[in-house]
């Protein structure tokens, strides 16, 4: 019982997080009547800039010193045995966190409606970006899959610029007064093109995430239902079409379903892994004690450092590490839903969605809950490309949620109806 009581929590708290995502996203998408009442309002009255989210930057600043130490922490040992020196990864996270935090300081300050002006460039940029890791000599190929891309002598996972780009250019379409089929078929083309290279990579689990996020997308933008059925049947298609081509696909597949059987033999990453995380109990083995990083669980800085977390921080360290991811899903669809245009509030919304689902994912798969995959916890995994891109996406997010709408104005705000006709007179009585 001492590691299935941890992990039962773990569940009862997942599942209650996901009931508030339910809620909170319905919430946010019938607040579309409010941004287009107050289209008028904002005609006379610009939205006025607020200070910064402090909650919103102290939950992430403080992911961020975790993710430093932990990335230390879990790669001291693989560092000193293949690069000679213990602090070789830490050197490497903190060069492109300062980076990163740069970058998410620069889009704090810089207006997010540039981003809808240059959705397309950037959408067709990242796209060849990802059909350039086919090119040989140009990409790099790794454990059976094409994913990176050499530049500058660091390795540069292009699906992670597809991931927000394409979500920029959903906000775009859906974000018009009028949202028509060619819209629906534009942003269906753009989750097609991508999902094709991927399933060529392959890379199963970001066409998962980019099929959640157009979902979700068609959700707030109140498609109809015979285009969503009609979307989920060729989602499951290719679903179906991959688990037959990829026998990796369906062999994860099928040994976490094992796990759940009488006398089954966990794989030997997850049977490391939750050796890792259970050993943690309630509150840990101490910083630096982890005994599962010493070659035990493989990748241990980047896809299982939850377990390495688990282990050395105990329960109690998780609870604080899900309450801080818990403050930035909440203040990310707070400025959605206080969002001055639409288009700002589908991105925010958009934006909260895969920062926070992706985090979901690797905690659950490093815990056996879902099949192993390998999506990096944001602002914790050892990686330059995809610390960049949630730190410029944070930093977006950032400037959504210094504004707010202006509903009251120096001058009256338009009429959003006809005026009522004017009464006639009274007339009036004399007393004698």
């Amino acid at each position: 019982m001492g590691l299935f009581r941890p992990l039962y929590l773990l569940l009862v708290g997942v599942v209650s997080v996901l009931l508030k995502l339910l809620e909170v996203t319905l919430r946010v998408r019938y607040t579309e009547r409010r941004w287009r009442l107050q289209e008028g309002v904002e005609r006379l009255a610009p939205p006025r800039e607020g200070r910064v989210d402090y909650a919103l930057v102290g939950a992430v600043c403080s992911i961020c010193a975790l993710g430093l130490l932990m990335v230390y922490s879990a790669s001291v040992t693989r560092a000193a045995h293949m690069m000679g020196s213990g602090v070789h990864f830490l050197r490497q996270q903190a060069l492109f966190m300062g980076i990163g935090l740069t970058l998410m300081f620069f889009m704090s300050r810089l207006d997010y409606r540039f981003l809808k002006r240059y959705a397309w460039p950037l959408f067709w940029g990242s796209f060849a970006l990802l059909a350039l890791v086919f090119v040989p000599g140009v990409g790099r190929e790794a454990k059976g899959a094409s994913r990176w891309l050499m530049v500058g002598g660091v390795n540069v996972q292009p699906v992670e610029v597809v991931k927000l780009t394409f979500l920029l250019t959903l906000a775009k379409l859906f974000s018009e007064s009028s949202v028509g089929a060619r819209r629906h078929w534009l942003a269906f083309m753009c989750f097609a093109l991508p999902v094709a290279l991927l399933s060529k990579q392959p890379d199963f689990g970001s066409i998962i995430i980019l099929g959640y996020l157009y979902s979700v997308a068609l959700l707030l933008s109140g498609a109809s239902q015979a285009f969503f059925l009609l979307v989920l049947a060729a989602l499951s298609a290719a679903g179906t079409v991959m688990w037959f081509s990829y026998s990796h696909v369906s062999r994860r597949i099928y040994d976490f379903m094992a796990q759940f059987e009488e006398g089954a033999e966990l794989g030997y990453n997850l049977k490391q892994a939750l050796i890792s995380f259970g050993s943690g109990r309630w509150v840990g083995e101490g910083i630096g004690r982890s005994s599962q990083k010493n070659f035990f669980l493989p990748e241990s800085h980047t896809d299982f450092i939850f377990d390495i977390y688990g282990e050395e921080l105990g329960f109690v360290g998780v609870l604080v590490l899900l309450a801080l991811y818990a403050t930035v899903f909440s203040r990310g669809l707070l400025a959605a839903r206080r969002a001055r245009d639409p288009f700002g509030g589908l991105l925010a919304a958009m934006i909260t969605l895969l920062f926070f689902t992706q985090a979901l994912v690797n905690m659950l798969m490093a815990v056996g809950m879902l099949p192993t995959k390998g999506l990096t916890l944001p602002l914790m995994s050892y990686g330059g490309s995809s610390l960049l891109l949630v730190c410029v996406a944070l930093g977006a997010l950032l400037n959504i949620s210094r504004y707010r709408p202006s509903l009251s104005a120096a001058s009256p705000a338009p009429a959003l109806h006809s005026p009522a006709p004017p009464q006639a007179p009274t007339p009036h009585r004399s007393h004698a």
